[in-house]
């Protein structure tokens, strides 16, 4: 009996000892998966971390796009604005080469002819009378052109200006 108890006691030391290294392994694999639970956990709040600074970025480039949009338009409207007023500028070119010519040819025209007939005025002083009222028929007639002149003149530049205060 002594030899089943010591059999026993032997047994029991081993199924206790057993149990320990059981309870400790329970322990350590509690420990593992606490240890595994908080890094997922953590992984878990780094994931909702990034989803909301994505959806930050997300947010701050949506502005920025609309930001590019308003401005694409303001600069659509700017170039349209420019090319009108390339459009207009080259039309007051224009009229400023049309008011050119109209005093290069018009104007020029009689004052050269009253230039040449006071040359012959001074020539004709001993002249006839009937060469000094040639000379005086040339002068009314280049007088009356300079008059035809100014006054279209003074018309074409009134409808410029109306225009160009049309424009504005």
């Amino acid at each position: 009996m002594l030899y089943l108890i010591g059999i026993l006691s032997v047994l029991l030391i081993i199924v206790s000892t057993m149990h320990i290294i059981q309870k400790k392994e329970v322990a350590r694999k509690i420990q593992e998966l606490d240890i595994a639970y908080k890094k997922a956990n953590h992984r878990n709040q780094e994931k909702k971390k990034n989803a909301i600074d994505f959806i930050m970025a997300n947010h701050a480039l949506t502005i920025k796009n609309k930001e590019k949009d308003m401005l694409a338009k303001q600069l659509t409207s700017a170039n349209a604005e420019l090319l009108k007023i390339e459009i207009d500028q080259s039309e007051y070119i224009k009229e400023l080469e049309q008011m050119m010519h109209m005093i290069s040819h018009e104007v020029r025209q009689p004052i050269t002819h009253l230039q040449g007939l006071s040359n012959l005025f001074d020539d004709a002083a001993t002249s006839s009378k009937h060469n000094i009222y040639k000379i005086l028929g040339y002068i009314k007639s280049s007088v009356h052109s300079l008059d035809v002149f100014t006054r279209d003149f003074t018309k074409y530049l009134s409808k410029v200006m109306q225009k160009r205060k049309e424009k504005i």
